[in-house]
Protein backbone atom coordinates (compact mmCIF):
# COMPACT_ATOMS: atom_id res chain seq x y z
CA UNK A 1 0.00 0.00 0.00
CA UNK A 2 2.92 2.65 1.12
CA UNK A 3 4.53 2.12 -2.78
CA UNK A 4 1.41 3.14 -4.22
CA UNK A 5 0.62 5.68 -2.31
CA UNK A 6 3.94 7.91 -2.20
CA UNK A 7 4.27 6.90 -5.63
CA UNK A 8 7.51 5.27 -5.21
CA UNK A 9 8.73 1.64 -5.63
CA UNK A 10 11.59 2.21 -2.95
CA UNK A 11 9.14 0.99 -0.28
CA UNK A 12 11.05 -2.54 0.43
CA UNK A 13 9.68 -5.54 3.34
CA UNK A 14 12.03 -5.99 6.22
CA UNK A 15 14.16 -7.83 6.34
CA UNK A 16 15.22 -7.92 2.63
CA UNK A 17 17.81 -9.81 0.77
CA UNK A 18 19.26 -6.65 -0.89
CA UNK A 19 21.80 -4.46 0.35
CA UNK A 20 19.69 -1.30 0.31
CA UNK A 21 20.70 2.89 1.20
CA UNK A 22 17.47 3.45 2.39
CA UNK A 23 16.38 7.01 3.95
CA UNK A 24 13.72 6.35 6.23
CA UNK A 25 12.60 3.13 8.14
CA UNK A 26 8.56 2.35 9.28
CA UNK A 27 8.51 0.40 12.71
CA UNK A 28 5.06 -1.04 13.69
CA UNK A 29 4.10 -2.01 16.94
CA UNK A 30 0.25 -3.49 16.61
CA UNK A 31 -0.92 -3.39 20.03
CA UNK A 32 -4.04 -4.92 18.85
CA UNK A 33 -5.60 -6.02 15.83
CA UNK A 34 -9.06 -8.15 16.08
CA UNK A 35 -12.32 -8.71 15.00
CA UNK A 36 -15.87 -9.88 15.90
CA UNK A 37 -18.19 -11.29 12.96
CA UNK A 38 -21.48 -8.56 12.60
CA UNK A 39 -19.68 -6.22 15.29
CA UNK A 40 -16.27 -4.52 13.99
CA UNK A 41 -12.50 -4.74 13.67
CA UNK A 42 -10.35 -2.52 15.84
CA UNK A 43 -6.60 -1.74 14.98
CA UNK A 44 -4.62 -0.09 17.54
CA UNK A 45 -1.11 0.48 17.20
CA UNK A 46 2.09 3.02 17.43
CA UNK A 47 4.37 3.58 14.59
CA UNK A 48 7.80 5.22 14.47
CA UNK A 49 9.10 6.64 11.17
CA UNK A 50 13.04 6.08 11.44
CA UNK A 51 15.78 8.47 9.99
CA UNK A 52 18.06 5.05 8.84
CA UNK A 53 21.40 7.32 9.02
CA UNK A 54 20.90 8.32 12.54
CA UNK A 55 18.63 5.81 13.80
CA UNK A 56 16.61 7.80 15.75
CA UNK A 57 13.33 8.63 15.66
CA UNK A 58 11.53 11.57 13.89
CA UNK A 59 8.09 10.34 14.90
CA UNK A 60 6.24 8.36 16.92
CA UNK A 61 2.34 8.21 16.05
CA UNK A 62 -0.23 6.43 17.95
CA UNK A 63 -3.41 5.01 15.48
CA UNK A 64 -6.75 4.05 16.37
CA UNK A 65 -9.32 2.68 13.92
CA UNK A 66 -12.01 0.69 14.49
CA UNK A 67 -14.49 -0.53 11.18
CA UNK A 68 -17.65 -2.07 11.91
CA UNK A 69 -18.69 -6.15 10.13
CA UNK A 70 -21.81 -5.34 8.43
CA UNK A 71 -22.49 -8.96 7.98
CA UNK A 72 -21.51 -12.14 10.65
CA UNK A 73 -19.45 -13.51 8.09
CA UNK A 74 -15.92 -14.36 6.99
CA UNK A 75 -15.64 -11.79 3.38
CA UNK A 76 -17.78 -9.19 5.95
CA UNK A 77 -14.71 -9.63 8.85
CA UNK A 78 -11.66 -9.89 6.05
CA UNK A 79 -12.60 -6.79 4.32
CA UNK A 80 -12.99 -4.74 7.59
CA UNK A 81 -9.69 -5.96 8.51
CA UNK A 82 -8.29 -4.92 5.25
CA UNK A 83 -10.25 -1.70 5.69
CA UNK A 84 -8.34 -1.05 9.14
CA UNK A 85 -4.89 -1.68 7.29
CA UNK A 86 -5.50 0.63 4.24
CA UNK A 87 -6.20 3.57 6.92
CA UNK A 88 -3.41 2.61 8.95
CA UNK A 89 -1.13 2.75 5.10
CA UNK A 90 -2.99 6.21 4.62
CA UNK A 91 -1.96 7.72 8.07
CA UNK A 92 1.80 6.62 7.31
CA UNK A 93 1.92 8.12 3.96
CA UNK A 94 0.09 11.03 5.12
CA UNK A 95 2.32 11.73 7.64
CA UNK A 96 5.74 11.38 5.52
CA UNK A 97 4.64 13.57 2.94
CA UNK A 98 4.04 15.94 5.47
CA UNK A 99 7.10 15.23 7.01
CA UNK A 100 9.32 15.83 3.61
CA UNK A 101 7.88 18.98 2.64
Amino acid sequence: NLSVLLDTNRVHVYPSQEQLDLAYRVAIDVQRFDGRFGEGVTLNAVWTLLDEQKIEPLLVKRFQFTAPTPAPDYEALVAAHSEALAALSQAIADEMVRFAQ
